[in-house]
């Protein structure tokens, strides 16, 4: 509207300065061209808006798993004490995501961190062989308790050993419970499943040591974002061989017993620790989505998707 008022002036100016007719031609051609000026800044701000409703749409429709960013980190931990047992896992998770592009790190939000400790094997539960090769992936996961419900038993804490033998306290969820038929009170001895890649470069393997079944817990919905899609806290996982089914589960334990879990493992193992983050839509938009879509490439170019023992991956 500015630019019409800008035209109509020049118009009047015109109006003064020549003849009757010649000004009214002129005075019609200004018109015009402000019209049409005018209607080329409404189709460019229709076509931004456009632009502008084609991203958020996109957005909103992305695929969850293009929406997630995940630093992956595999190293050896010792522990910190009681004060804030994870300072080490942050301080090393932050350390591998500097290589991220600051655009890149900006619009990911609400860092997590979720930590697993190696896979074991189940060798008796109760005293009692298992019925199909099962192994069990000690968990940290910081929130839990905020996204689940206790149903039976009391939540794990530090205990004495067994005749020798080191004791982990951990909580299961009711679902996998229900499958492998185990319940608050269950022991399971368990040893090094020497396939994990993180029990890789050591000279010798921890002990085998029992972990007990604190507490069950009703966890909330996998499809909350709080579970970053992933559900193997609340299902046991199957694998059908041909010749038999191997299962597989997650257990987990409040961070303040992760020292237990590192002193369990006497720092014969690696654990591995993912920083999870969301993408905020809210901070994208037609301004900075190019420069967005470089430094991603970036990122890409600059690491690796697939963690290896020392070698963070995003």
């Amino acid at each position: 509207m500015r630019r019409i008022g800008r035209w109509a002036t020049a118009a009047a100016s015109m109006l003064r300065l020549t003849g009757r007719a010649d000004a009214v031609v002129l005075a019609c051609i200004a018109l015009l061209v402000g019209a049409v000026t005018a209607g080329v800044v409404v189709a460019e701000r229709a076509v931004d808006a456009a632009e502008e409703d084609s991203l958020e749409e996109a957005l909103a429709t992305a695929p969850a798993e293009t929406t997630r960013l995940v630093i992956d980190v595999a190293d050896v931990f010792t522990p910190s004490g009681p004060t804030d047992p994870l300072v080490v896992p942050r301080r090393i998770v932050a350390r591998a995501g500097s290589s991220i592009d600051p655009l890149v790190s900006a619009v990911y939000v609400d860092p997590r961190l979720v930590l697993d400790a190696p896979r074991l094997t189940v060798r008796t539960v109760d005293g009692a062989p298992t019925a199909s090769p099962t192994t069990v992936v000690i968990r940290v996961q910081p929130g839990v308790e905020s996204h689940s419900s206790s149903v039976d038993g009391t939540e794990p804490v530090r205990t004495d050993p067994i005749d020798g033998v080191a004791v982990v306290e951990v909580s299961l969820s009711t679902g996998a419970a229900e499958e492998l038929g185990w319940q608050v009170g269950s022991e399971l001895l368990v040893t090094p499943t020497t396939e994990d890649p993180l029990f890789r470069g050591f000279d010798s393997l921890p002990d085998p040591f029992v972990i007990r079944v604190a507490s069950l817990l009703e966890l909330a919905d996998p499809a909350e974002p709080f579970w970053f899609g992933d559900d193997r806290l609340h299902r046991v996982i199957v694998d059908d061989t041909g010749l038999g089914a191997d299962l597989a589960v997650h257990a987990v334990v409040p961070e303040a017993q992760l020292p237990v879990v590192l002193a369990t493992l006497g720092g014969q193992a690696a654990l591995r620790v993912e920083e999870r983050r969301d993408l905020d839509p809210d901070r994208i938009d037609m301004s900075n989505v190019e420069a967005l879509e470089r430094a991603v490439r970036t990122t890409e170019a600059s690491t690796t998707p697939t963690a290896a023992f020392g070698s963070p991956a995003v």
